[in-house]
């Protein structure tokens, strides 16, 4: 048996946010935007970290997010960067706790199942508490990671995109004072 499973964490109410289909093409991601986009007042821009998947910048993807204009802000994590996104935790923590060693005779049954664990998790979320401390980067280690050259010509590095997730992490979600994180950071945001 085989699903694919899109799957957001949403800030700072820590409910997620699945959808279990047979693939994960653009129509299937489209299909989640469209699922976000319902979800959220319309005012509001929704900001999702996710990795370079080619579903995620596909024509048909980018097709659909013209006629959102403005409505989402992509943060892309450095290639080989997964650690760097919550929902990957989310998932090995799934994994661990229901997927491994399940048995079921359907399709239909294991994705019943991925729902029911997800209402069971949002029954009582687990707020996220941040421990990554601005103060501790270092910014004399350069960890290359081989996604490119950014905007400002430098490469791209972990630790800075980590500043970059940290900095969008505390604005949005109105925790920190975030004047001490350098302005001058590489982006990786795509606003559509």
């Amino acid at each position: 048996l085989c699903l694919s499973l899109t799957s957001g964490i949403a800030s700072p109410v820590w409910r997620s946010i699945p959808l279990v289909r047979d693939k994960h093409s653009s129509k299937e991601y489209i299909e989640f935007l469209k699922l976000l986009d319902d979800k959220y007042p319309k005012e509001d821009k929704i900001r999702i970290v996710l990795d370079n998947l080619k579903v995620h910048t596909s024509e048909a993807t980018r097709k659909y997010l013209a006629t959102v204009s403005g409505r989402f802000e992509f943060v892309f994590t450095p290639k080989h960067g997964s650690w760097l996104n919550m929902v990957e935790g989310f998932f090995s923590k799934m994994t661990r706790q229901m997927l491994r060693g399940i048995r079921v005779k359907s399709k239909d049954e294991l994705t019943n199942r991925i729902y029911k664990y997800f209402e069971e998790i949002n029954e009582n979320p687990i707020v996220f508490r941040w421990k990554y401390n601005l103060d501790d980067i270092d910014v004399s280690e350069e960890i290359v990671v081989d996604i490119g050259i950014c905007s400002s010509g430098g490469p791209v590095t972990n630790q800075a995109f980590l500043s970059e997730l940290v900095k969008i992490f505390f604005v949005h979600n109105n925790l920190h004072d975030t004047s001490n994180v350098n302005e001058s950071l590489p982006s990786w945001r795509s606003t559509y």
